[in-house]
């Protein structure tokens, strides 16, 4: 009877834990490494931890893919650039081919004119550096 309390019990666990993942992906898409620090942050055990993110990647819950190309649209619409995008992107533990892909469909251009505004009016050498600090 102690053995069924106990599976029991993990079962209850692992669909707490589950469910806190989805509420963590309803709001906004995560990389694997975002999901699996808030788990753990959160008191999460780190097996059970890979077991749900398994489970999210297998319901197409957690997607790299999506992850990187939200991610690079919404840094570009803040004014980033396409090389700090490709470093937070690395950051993240996003695949090159995917960084590519995500890289190709933001919009840098507008990127650069939101940087821009944001910067002012400053001389050439501060103007140049400041779009350096942001990716460009």
């Amino acid at each position: 009877m102690e053995d069924n309390t106990t599976l029991e019990d993990q079962q209850k666990e692992k669909r707490y834990w589950f469910e806190r993942a989805l509420n963590l992906l309803m709001r906004r898409e995560h990389s694997i490494v975002e999901l699996r620090q808030k788990l753990t942050l959160k008191g999460c055990d780190a097996q059970l931890v890979e077991e749900i993110i398994a489970q999210c990647i297998e319901a197409n819950y957690l997607s790299l893919e999506r992850f990187a190309e939200v991610f690079a649209r919404n840094q570009a619409q803040l004014g980033y650039g396409p090389k700090k995008v490709q470093f937070l992107l690395k950051q993240h533990q996003v695949p090159s081919d995917l960084v590519s892909i995500a890289l190709e469909e933001a919009n840098f251009d507008e990127a650069k004119a939101i940087a821009l505004r944001k910067i002012g009016q400053k001389p050439e050498p501060k103007l140049k550096a400041a779009l350096y600090r942001r990716g460009f």
